[in-house]
């Protein structure tokens, strides 16, 4: 699955939710949108760290705020479904490299 068909699931999932959690994400992409179910040793899906990258996006437009981060998960509260792209925020490539840095402290 491309990461454009992950975000356009991603942006179905938090139209319908009020709270986000990324790893019951990750199991709504696989069980229901066919993501890889391919997992690290830990037993996290590899699609996880995409996933987050992601939602940090829309956490730097202002859509969701961030209710907990921990090394089982990370959740954020919907805030908006309407993206406000004149925003400056980060690439998603450079966001994703922010997010393998702090991933990689819970490793």
């Amino acid at each position: 699955m491309e990461n454009k068909n992950l975000q356009v699931y991603i942006d179905q999932y938090i139209e319908a939710h009020k709270d986000v959690s990324a790893m019951e994400l990750c199991t709504y992409l696989i069980e229901q949108n066919g993501a890889s179910t391919k997992q690290y040793s830990t037993g996290r899906p590899k699609i996880y760290i995409d996933v987050v990258a992601y939602l940090e996006l829309l956490l730097k437009r202002g859509n969701l705020s961030e209710v907990k981060r921990n090394r089982q998960d990370c959740i954020y509260q919907v805030e908006s479904v309407q993206i406000d792209s004149s925003k400056p925020v980060d690439t998603i490539e450079e966001v994703e490299q922010e997010v393998d840095l702090q991933l990689s402290f819970f490793s």
